[in-house]
């Protein structure tokens, strides 16, 4: 029914439904997945907190479980559980899935649902532990040799926990930026210019990092109101890796939907960009958990417009649906006649953009062997190309 109304995955000329019906049926496959993991890859030695864990979860019943399995530092070991058992690789899935128990005991602490102490005495699968739901990260020194979960605290037997309260800077009422990461993938790079996303603040100060992404997040609510309103419904933390004064590198995550990585720069747009790039990935990204969203996807390899490497179909819509809304900022700039656009360059570089929108969906309209939903995001993003290239042609 929803194919049929009209599908928009891109701009949120819906009022968002789209986007919030794709995020309700993915969160639903990952309750799912939870659910589905053999209880085995958990071990003998944790069969009882994961027992425990897993009945109180249900008690909670759907709202609750939706609400633990949303947040990044849960479903990224679960999804990345979930994938290494698909690739057979049972000791990957095990370890992921002992990680998961662990954050799972941790965040129903903090959430104060627990009913019955949980007692964690096997080995501790993570270095720390880290909340950006409840700004709180947990460590704690060599001598401790078990974790007592209880309903809003945790205790620790043979040596001190450290619990720190700053790691999570608020930005706004809805977003952090996480001053500390535990999700397994971060040191996994798909961009040849950059080797793993090691969170950093490089050269600049928190308030440095605060105030760049606020100023971004203002444009971002002025000038596309209705994405800023989906990222409300999707987005959770920004994590800082290093400082770039001549370039901008970020990344995102399948496996991690609400976070974004990044680098800090100076100017205004391109922390503006990156920002609305990498949360369009992320929506681009839930869809891919729930669709096959195009036939030949990831082969074969062709060329892309804004990557030095060849990529599959995967990454050129990717791109192309990153950088949509990227022109749309810039066209409505121009209309509200924002100090933005005197920037030097700006004209340039919305020239640009559009011209690599234009060379991206060529070649997926020319190559792309979609699904249904894949064909909408495709004709969503054509149109919107062409007033794109229409009013760059007419006003610049």
């Amino acid at each position: 029914m929803l194919e049929q109304e009209g599908f928009c995955l891109t701009m949120p000329s819906d009022s968002a439904r789209s986007t919030r019906w794709i995020t309700g049926r993915f969160l639903k496959k990952l309750a799912r997945d939870l659910f589905s993991l053999p209880a085995e890859l958990y071990g003998d030695d944790l069969s009882s907190v994961r027992e425990t864990l897993f009945n109180r979860l249900r008690s909670l019943g759907k709202d609750g479980v939706l609400s633990i399995v949303r947040r990044p530092q849960v479903h990224s070991f679960l999804c990345c559980a979930t994938s290494s058992l698909i690739g057979r690789n049972v000791p990957g899935a095990r370890a992921r899935s002992r990680e998961l128990l662990f954050q799972l005991a941790f965040e129903m602490s903090l959430d104060g649902t627990l009913n019955e102490d949980v007692l964690w005495d096997a080995p501790f699968p993570l270095e720390n532990l880290v909340s950006p739901t409840h700004r709180k990260s947990l460590s704690w020194d060599s001598s401790v040799d078990s974790l007592r979960f209880k309903c809003s605290d945790i205790v620790s037997s043979g040596g001190a926990l450290g619990w720190v309260d700053s790691n999570f800077p608020a930005l706004g009422e809805r977003f952090v930026l996480a001053l500390a990461d535990s999700n397994p993938m971060s040191d996994f790079e798909a961009h040849p210019d950059k080797d793993g996303n090691q969170l950093s603040l490089g050269s600049s100060p928190v308030d440095g990092w605060t105030d760049s992404l606020s100023a971004s997040l203002s444009v971002i609510a002025d000038s596309l109101p209705g994405i800023f309103r989906e990222m409300s419904l999707i987005h959770q933390q920004f994590i800082p890796v290093g400082t770039d004064d001549e370039r901008h590198l970020s990344a995102s995550y399948q496996e991690s939907i609400g976070t974004i990585y990044l680098t800090l720069h100076p100017q205004e747009m391109t922390m503006t960009e990156a920002v609305i790039h990498e949360f369009q990935h992320n929506k681009i990204n839930m869809l891919f958990h729930i669709d096959t969203v195009m036939e030949n996807a990831f082969y074969p390899l062709f060329s892309s417009p804004v990557r030095p490497d060849p990529r599959p179909l995967h990454g050129v819509l990717l791109a192309a649906h990153a950088f949509v809304p990227v022109a749309e900022l810039y066209r409505r700039l121009v209309l509200s006649e924002s100090e933005l656009c005197r920037q030097r360059g700006f004209s340039d570089r919305f020239r640009h953009i559009v011209t690599s929108n234009s060379a991206a969906l060529d070649v997926l309209v020319e190559n792309a062997k979609p699904t249904r939903l894949g064909q909408a995001v495709i004709d969503e993003m054509v149109e919107l190309n062409e007033v794109h290239r229409s009013f760059v042609k007419e006003q610049l």
